[in-house]
């Protein structure tokens, strides 16, 4: 895992984690290990070569995804996921669905006993939005683009003991009768990032339900399991604190 990590996303990336989380056996392989991040096999019988360590700074910045220069991985489409729950009596339902090339799509559902209404106002209180969101150190107004908010938002996300960040600029518009947002990328992270929320009231329950739609092409090339699992706990996490802020949990 530490060599796939080191030629992902480079060997100044994994010092930066040994320092972060004091990972003693990935300092002595950043120290010893000269081939970490290359495609040379590893000859047992061939001492490695001792190398002063990387020393690198881990200030309050934590570590950004970079595009991959390897070749792209052949991997399993990943199934659809089972019925997730995140608290008690609700359950958001995530899913992820392979396109075409690199293109990832990811749909939560999730139920609210909170009104319509008032899960619009959170929602859409950009400004607000990571004084109760866990894992988003920004998220602003920045102004207006015709009919479209143009919103800045930093989010992390983690993989095991791995933290990315997820800095976009969207560009949103909002469709208050109908309840509904769509966004799109026009600066951060990813190739391409597009979606939409939609707000609906159940007849039966009168409950609101949730629905999170977006496409993104992600930066470089990454696995369908790491994609999938970095984008539930995003997702999954930032949903689940809108539902409890909007029951005024």
């Amino acid at each position: 895992m530490v060599r796939q990590f080191a030629k992902v996303y480079t060997t100044a990336a994994l010092a930066r984690v040994a320092d972060a989380y004091d990972l003693t056996q990935v300092k002595k392989r950043l120290a010893h290990d000269p081939r970490l991040g290359s495609d040379e096999p590893v000859d047992p019988a061939t001492p490695a070569r001792v190398t002063k360590p990387t020393k690198v700074t881990f200030g309050t910045q934590e570590i950004q995804p970079q595009p991959m220069n390897t070749p792209s991985m052949k991997t399993a489409e990943s199934a659809p996921s089972a019925l997730l729950p995140v608290s008690k009596g609700v359950a958001a339902d995530f899913r992820m669905e392979s396109g075409a090339g690199r293109e990832r799509t990811f749909i939560v559902r999730a139920g609210t006993k909170a009104s319509v209404n008032r899960v619009w106002e959170i929602m859409t209180g950009y400004d607000r939005l990571k004084q109760f969101i866990p894992d988003m150190l920004a998220s602003e107004r920045e102004g207006q683009d015709g009919a479209a908010v143009i919103v800045h938002t930093v989010c992390l996300t983690r993989l095991a003991f791995f933290v990315f960040k997820v800095n976009l600029h969207l560009r949103v518009i909002e469709h208050p009768r109908e309840h509904t947002l769509e966004f799109e990328r026009i600066a951060g992270e990813f190739e391409s990032f597009r979606g939409s929320v939609q707000l609906a009231t159940d007849p039966a329950t009168r409950d609101t339900q949730i629905g999170f739609h977006a496409t993104l092409v992600p930066s470089g090339h990454m696995m369908n399991w790491m994609i999938e699992k970095m984008a539930r706990r995003l997702l999954v996490t930032q949903i689940e604190a809108i539902r409890l802020r909007a029951e005024g949990q």
